[in-house]
């Protein structure tokens, strides 16, 4: 997806898309990107759109142990997670970590495949939470946040309006 993404008229007015834009990857390696037409956007030829970066869908397997000691820092292609709290009580584990602003929002995590029953944010804190039921207590557990990276990469490029 596009990272804050705008289509610009020739005019410079600006419409800004409330949701991200994503692509749609070719067979010969390019993309394609459809931008549904609208009462919106002028009649010209060319727009332009323009993002501050990209967003990419990361899922990354990583282990958990309930007796692990906590904050722990995990690599999670490049950029930093910290685990901050994992409790497990009566068959609910709850996962505590917080992240840095390379990171979008979380994707749907999972554990053991798995999709938990509820995610939280803490907004004063920046602390994340995920629950999930009917877990087996064991030693370790598979944990894939998916999580959104950022990468800023800007975009400004002319686009013709079909």
């Amino acid at each position: 997806g596009l990272d804050n993404a705008k289509i610009i008229s020739k005019d410079g007015e600006i419409y800004k898309s409330s949701l991200e834009l994503s692509g749609r990857g070719l067979e010969n390696g390019g993309w394609s990107q459809t931008i549904i037409p609208s009462a919106y956007y002028d009649n010209g030829k060319k727009l332009k759109l323009k993002a501050d970066g990209v967003l990419v869908n990361a899922n990354k397997k990583v282990e958990l142990k309930i007796d692990d000691k906590y904050p722990k820092k995990i690599d999670y292609f490049g950029r930093k997670v910290i685990i901050k709290d994992v409790k497990y009580s009566n068959g609910h584990l709850t996962i505590k970590y917080t992240t840095d602003s390379s990171i979008a929002y979380d994707g749907g995590c999972e554990l053991n495949g798995n999709s938990a029953i509820s995610t939280s944010y803490e907004a004063g804190s920046k602390i994340s939470g995920i629950e999930f039921e009917n877990v087996e207590k064991k030693d370790s557990y598979a944990l894939d946040l998916r999580l959104v990276l950022k990468y800023r990469y800007p975009i400004n490029i002319e686009i013709e309006n079909k």
